[in-house]
């Protein structure tokens, strides 16, 4: 084979990404430069050693697809992949994590803060003692897929659930009538609570697994000496990471109110960050402390939601309370309080 056709494909072709590329874009096209993928093809790991660190891929990939620029300077920017300094202002840190946690004023309705995928719990606590939970009054934003999952406010669950079951069961002329009306309303408050308690603890085991995969990667570049993997492996590990970082600057940007120029600009200045600047351990321990403030957040929720399900409890049939207790009372997720 030739050193021509080893050679990395041009990037740019006309204005546009070359279809010959390592490039995807997996943000629903919003944006060239999404998330790197390689292609099952030997060319791109030849003249690579048999094992590699994932710091010398992300090196290599960063080579692949344009020019690294030597001066890295605060006026840094990737012209060939379109991005300027402003754009590389939108995944600044401390700009990310100006759109995931967002205070609250006391005696403001929340929704006059403009947030539209951050959760704030009223009337919880959480116990969680791990670096990144935030205070009860600071929201931290959760993506669109992951937001609904979470109660907000178990007392307004609770009212509406009660309010819901009254209204299927009409009342009757007899006392009798009256109190079981009155009981499978309240019983089915407890249930409520129950199947959001689940609900969380099945969300809170998702953001612990996605957390601790970023902890094994944060050790991959960190270790000395580094640990080496096949190519294809280190590269497996940097899509993973990449996957988690790309959909964290996505619910941020949509938070700060982004438009989708800009949201797209943002993939494309992450590109650079990660794979010509070698940022992936300032990204991941953000990561990590974000994961751990969505936990805070659901523990909150858990606890207020275990609260009404306490209040509420013994209207449910003593033939069915230990099947209940079981699924509220059982901590299927106690790694949560493992230090990231």
């Amino acid at each position: 084979m030739s050193n021509q056709e080893l050679a990395p494909q041009p990037l740019w072709n006309d204005g546009m990404p070359s279809q010959d590329t390592l490039w995807m874009d997996a943000l629903n096209n919003r944006g060239f430069l999404a998330q790197p993928t390689l292609p099952n093809e030997p060319r791109q790991y030849e003249g690579l050693p048999r094992v590699i660190s994932t710091a010398e891929m992300a090196a290599h990939i960063g080579h692949l697809i344009a020019p690294v620029h030597s001066e890295y300077s605060v006026k840094y920017e990737a012209p060939e992949l379109g991005v300027s300094f402003e754009d590389l202002k939108l995944v600044d840190i401390a700009a990310i994590e100006s759109g995931l946690y967002i205070p609250t004023r006391p005696g403001k309705r929340f929704r006059e803060h403009g947030v539209s995928q951050a959760v704030r719990v009223y009337h919880g606590r959480t116990t969680l003692d791990i670096s990144g939970v935030v205070p009860s009054d600071i929201a931290v934003a959760f993506h669109e897929d992951d937001y609904r999952k979470v109660a907000h406010s178990s007392r307004a669950l609770r009212d509406h659930t009660h309010s819901k079951t009254l209204s299927n069961n009409p009342i009757r002329l007899n006392t009798d009538n009256r109190q079981e009306r009155e009981r499978k309303s309240t019983s089915s408050v407890a249930k409520q609570m129950t199947s959001k308690i689940a609900a969380i603890d099945k969300l809170a085991l998702e953001i612990v697994e996605r957390r601790d995969g970023l902890r094994i990667d944060m050790r991959s570049f960190r270790s000395q000496p580094p640990v080496r993997y096949l190519p294809s492996n280190a590269a497996e590990i940097l899509r993973q990471a990449d996957t988690e970082l790309r959909r964290i600057v996505e619910v941020s940007g949509q938070q700060r109110k982004l438009n989708p120029d800009q949201l797209a600009s943002s993939q494309r200045a992450l590109t650079v960050n990660l794979y010509q600047r070698d940022m992936w351990p300032e990204y991941i321990k953000m990561a990590g402390f974000y994961f751990n403030a969505q936990l805070g957040k659901l523990d909150e929720s858990r606890n207020a939601c275990l609260d009404e399900y306490q209040n509420h409890r013994h209207a449910i049939k003593p033939a069915e309370v230990e099947l209940f207790d079981a699924a509220v009372y059982r901590r299927q997720y106690e790694q949560l309080q493992l230090v990231a």
